[in-house]
């Protein structure tokens, strides 16, 4: 059952957890079988959220496990949570500081040896950890794996090291859907930065190609990333938060201004 936490002075609930992990289910990592663990974080999105987490519960791969950060929802996200509690190994719903808070706590809770990071309106195809554990992960070293994904009528695939002075969007093909990183990078990295509100992801990423971590590229196609996100609706700040990150990794600053303005100009009609 759901654990409640309400304050002292009211009914309002502000935290509520739950998940098989909670009635004593534990998943880990066994020899030839790496615990995967996929995470979802939500605010509102009911819309698009059980498909998401059905696309989870229909994995082929035997030892995924499932964890959801929902930041207080209050349009019935939690109802659908609650319904597929069953297939969800561990969910949290309190109000958060934003969606790198939100994969923080979700971080600290990871029990696999890699994540997998699923927006709520995004799908993993069936089978689509099993063929990457088969191909990369089972006997492999690799710290994190760069797949292929569907971006809207779009199959991106590769990874571009190469290409960090155009931003950690041209190295990987996505963070959300497209990556799996093994969770003991944070202990060298750290956290997600909650400075940036739109482009943390890409500044984990960027630090993830260059402290020298192990990367390799996969062609198996993970599963289809929606365009529809946050990122997407606010340009202009994820214009500027790219900026601030680019100025942050890259050596050669004065080029990095000219692709801004190129940039702002570029989409100066959506802005």
């Amino acid at each position: 059952m759901p654990t409640l936490h309400m304050t002292a002075s009211s009914s309002v609930i502000v935290k509520q957890e739950g998940g098989t992990r909670l009635q004593g289910v534990k998943k880990k990592s066994e020899p030839g079988r790496p615990l995967i663990t996929v995470i979802t974080v939500v605010f509102n999105g009911a819309a698009t959220l059980e498909n998401t987490i059905q696309s989870v519960a229909r994995q082929t791969y035997d030892n995924v496990e499932y964890i959801i950060i929902d930041g207080a929802s209050t349009d019935g996200t939690l109802d659908i949570i609650k319904k597929h509690e069953h297939t969800i190994d561990y969910w949290l719903s309190e109000p958060d500081c934003g969606i790198y808070d939100a994969f923080n706590k979700a971080i600290n809770r990871v029990s696999g040896e890699y994540y997998l990071v699923l927006g709520c309106d995004d799908e993993l195809f069936d089978d689509a950890i099993q063929q990457v554990v088969n191909t990369q992960l089972r006997h492999a070293g690799a710290d994190f794996v760069v797949a292929s994904m569907w971006l809207g009528n779009r199959l991106r695939k590769g990874m571009r090291p190469s290409k960090g002075w155009l931003g950690a969007h041209a190295m990987v093909n996505g963070h959300s859907v497209g990556m799996l990183i093994r969770t003991k990078v944070h202990d060298q990295l750290g956290p997600y930065s909650t400075r940036y509100t739109l482009c943390a992801d890409g500044l984990f990423i960027k630090k993830l190609f260059y402290s020298g971590f192990q990367g390799v590229e996969s062609d198996v196609v993970m599963g289809r990333f929606a365009t529809g996100g946050v990122s997407n609706s606010n340009l202009a700040r994820g214009l500027c938060e790219g900026f601030q990150v680019q100025l942050e990794t890259e050596k050669h600053k004065f080029l990095q201004v000219l692709i801004f303005i190129a940039r702002l100009i570029k989409n100066f009609p959506r802005l």
